[in-house]
């Protein structure tokens, strides 16, 4: 990502006779967004947004995102989200990432609720320029509620009346050839993940 708009590189006398200072100028770009949004659907009635972000925090290449999302309906859900990025982990090739988040979900028509929060961290590195791998951890708190009784007709969510905690690792490679990744011409992104969530894990 850059981060300059412009970039003057100057050369000046040192201090001794066979020395040469570099003077480096910069003008930085605005890395930081503030987004809101608002709609109407049949599904989820009214719909609110808000993200904030910023792309270079406290100029160290960093990513720190916060957003929301709230929405009422016969299909209801709301969301809170924190999602930060570390792109060099100890001056090194290495990136880390972490995303913490509150979900909850309702669906009036079948009664049905779903509340999860968790926490889901990455490590990854790039093996080439165009292939990446990402080792990654999810550990959510999940409940999950429902009105319908047995003798209902449907679908048996009163089966799913329950709560539980998933632990999952997971495994990404990556390939992406694309020119450009916001508007890309020409190329080519290919994206392989295995998960696995075992009682092993503590799921």
């Amino acid at each position: 990502m850059v981060f300059f708009e412009s970039v003057d590189i100057k050369t000046q006398p040192g201090p001794g006779g066979d020395t040469l200072d570099v003077v480096i100028s910069v003008v930085e770009k605005s890395t930081g967004t503030f987004q809101i949004g608002a709609g109407f659907s049949s599904i989820q009635s009214f719909i609110a947004t808000a993200q904030i972000s910023q792309n270079n925090f406290l100029g160290t290449g960093q990513t720190l995102s916060l957003s929301a999302h709230l929405s009422f309906g016969d299909f209801a859900r709301q969301y809170a989200t924190f999602y930060f990025v570390e792109p060099y982990l100890f001056d090194s090739n290495w990136y880390f990432s972490f995303n913490a988040y509150l979900q909850y979900q309702r669906y009036t028509t079948s009664s049905f609720m779903k509340y999860s929060r968790g926490i889901s961290p990455s490590i990854g590195y790039p093996i080439t320029r165009k292939l990446r791998v990402n080792f990654g951890y999810t550990l959510e708190d999940i409940e999950i509620t429902t009105d319908v009784s047995p003798s209902d007709p449907g679908p048996a969510y009163y089966n799913l009346d329950n709560e539980g905690i998933n632990s999952a690792m997971s495994l990404t490679l990556s390939y992406d050839a694309r020119d450009n990744r916001l508007f890309p011409n020409k190329g080519m992104f290919h994206s392989f993940t295995a998960e696995i969530s075992d009682p092993v894990l503590g799921a």
